[in-house]
This record gives C-alpha cells, structure tokens and sequence, in this order.
C-alpha cells in the first residue's frame, strides 16, 4: 500500500475486509479474501513505477483502480443462508449489513449454512462497497 501512495489506506480496507473474517473457511483457497487482495496489491505494485513519493493525483488514480477489482472478486458476491433441507432459508447473510463471523452466530440447531456465489454475480452489491470504498479520501 505504501508504495501506491495508499498507506493511509490500509485501516479502513482492513475493516472493510473483516466483514469477510471466516468466509476463506467456506471458499476454495484461491477466493480467500485476503488472498485475493494480496494478489491485487503486488500486481498494481509491480505494474506501477517506484516512486519516493506517489502524487495526490496518482493516488486517487491507484486508489480507484484497485477498488474496482477488489469489489470484482468473486468473495464480494459470495451469498450464504441458514436454513433447514427443504424450506426456504430463515435468515440470508448481508455483508453490507454484518460481518460474517456475526452471521455464523445467527445459526440455530438443526439448520445448515450453504454458501455460494451467483453466476450473475450481485453487481448492486459490489457497487455499493466501492462507493463505501471510494469515499475513503487518499491522504
């Protein structure tokens, strides 16, 4: 993040992705969040320039460039519900609600939590996490 000019960054993306804590668990290990955004940042770095000291402009450009395929991962689409076989889910997991470890806690005996990421993708999801994201100014 340092060398985009994005250390001011950092908290507020580390809180972002908490809303996904526990989530790798039900993923194949390439949608891991964490590895996913891990996976972003060195390319942008090594696609980038090194510079001692990053423009505000640039930034903003590094800032926006790296929301955008953050919020394309399939991890940000990913959906999941309690419920019982047969019956239709009792409670559906909303990230732009809560985090995931407090989703898994909404669990009652005897239902079982299924995880998935839509074919269509949920574009109104990821378009709200980037605005969240993007409002976060570049210091």
């Amino acid at each position: 993040m340092q060398l985009l000019g994005l250390a001011s960054k950092t908290n507020p993306l580390m809180r972002w992705l908490g809303r996904f804590e526990g989530l790798e668990q039900h993923l194949e290990e390439e949608l891991d969040p964490i590895f996913c955004v891990r996976s972003i940042l060195l390319q942008l770095v090594a696609d980038h320039p090194k510079m001692l000291h990053v423009p505000k402009p640039q930034q903003e450009k590094n800032w926006h460039g790296f929301v955008m395929r953050v919020v394309a991962q399939p991890f940000v689409h990913t959906c999941g519900d309690w419920g019982r076989d047969g019956i239709a889910s009792r409670i559906k997991w909303n990230p732009l609600q809560q985090s995931f470890m407090d989703f898994l806690t909404l669990g009652q005996p005897g239902e079982e939590l299924s995880i998935w990421t839509p074919t269509d993708g949920k574009s109104a999801r990821a378009q709200h996490f980037a605005r969240i994201l993007l409002q976060e100014e570049c210091a």
